[in-house]
């Protein structure tokens, strides 16, 4: 009796698993979701870069990245090598909601174009509370000229964006 009893608060032990709050793992320092930007970069349909220093169709400093109201962005990176970093949400508030937001792509004229191309970024996403309780994305979707390029997690590589 006294064995069936040691086996059945063993299993017990096991199944409860009495750890305290101290012996989990500790969470991994959180992303900042206001400062953490996904990245794309804008490719011919044969895959040719389009932005970038030198040898493309766009030098980087002069595309720019605009809101709805035409306002330039101070959180969009263009790296020299054609990538673009744009961090897409702007206040805890979002938290729980579908937010969708869109961007315009301004590219400078170029021989080819003789105006401006204005190209439109859309964003759809989520912002939930994690059991770590730091705000990151429930899911985000990408789509660029009303081409959905991604969705699912937030991306974790740079998303290109085809120029037709």
């Amino acid at each position: 009796m006294k064995k069936l009893i040691f086996i059945l608060m063993s299993c017990l032990f096991l199944a409860t698993d009495c750890k305290n709050g101290d012996d989990f793992p500790p969470c991994e320092l959180p992303p900042d979701v206001f400062n953490t930007g996904f990245t794309f970069k804008l490719v011919s349909t044969n895959g040719q870069t389009l932005i970038g220093v030198s040898g493309t169709l766009y030098e980087s400093e002069d595309v720019k990245i605009t809101d709805s109201d035409g306002n330039s962005l101070a959180n969009v990176e263009v790296r020299g090598d054609g990538t673009i970093g744009l961090i897409v949400p702007s206040n805890s508030d979002e938290t729980g909601k579908t937010i969708e937001k869109d961007f315009y792509l301004v590219l400078p004229p170029t021989g080819v174009n003789p105006e401006e191309d204005i190209d439109t970024i859309s964003t759809t996403y989520q912002l939930t509370l994690t059991e770590c309780n730091f705000i990151w994305y429930d899911f985000f979707e990408a789509s660029y000229n009303d081409s959905l390029y991604h969705s699912g997690d937030f991306p974790a590589s740079k998303i290109k964006f085809i120029k037709q």
